[in-house]
């Protein structure tokens, strides 16, 4: 590590590290407005569509029952559907794992075991689903101040 000896230099590296901690604490303050704002949005997008299904499974009845129990129809009912979804969409999570795992392997894919695979191409995909989820929750937090 290189020595720092003049007053110059120490003072650059204190403003260099404070406008580091200013753009940080500004991505953290961007990111959880971003999520404020998506929760908020996704929120009543959700119950809405909910209340939506649980109308028409209730069909006639539904005219003297309140949303928020036609939501909770609608809930229940896709809870119903993603449980029949399951087993196929844990088995195409798997295989999208084993499939980034190979990218990321590359030549030693080969002769890796397949759950070996599995886990490093969700390591991947969780680095890079994750960035991206970041980089969305940021954008909406800009938008949102803006």
């Amino acid at each position: 590590m290189a020595e720092i000896t003049t007053q110059q230099e120490i003072q650059n590296k204190i403003n260099e590290f404070v406008e580091r901690a200013k753009e940080v604490s500004r991505k953290a303050y961007l990111v959880g407005l971003g999520a404020y704002t998506r929760a908020e949005e996704t929120a009543q997008t959700l119950y809405n569509d909910y209340a939506t299904a649980g109308a028409e499974e209730l069909g006639e009845d539904a005219a003297s029952k309140a949303k928020s129990f036609l939501a909770s129809r609608g809930l229940l009912a896709a809870l119903k559907e993603l449980q029949a979804t399951f087993p196929a969409k844990r088995q195409e999570v798997y295989e999208r794992c084993v499939e980034a795992g190979r990218k990321e392997k590359a030549e030693a894919a080969d002769s890796t075991n397949e759950f070996v695979l599995a886990a490093v191409g969700a390591s991947v995909l969780a680095k890079e689903e994750g960035e991206k989820f970041i980089d969305e929750l940021i954008a909406a937090g800009e938008k949102r101040s803006a």
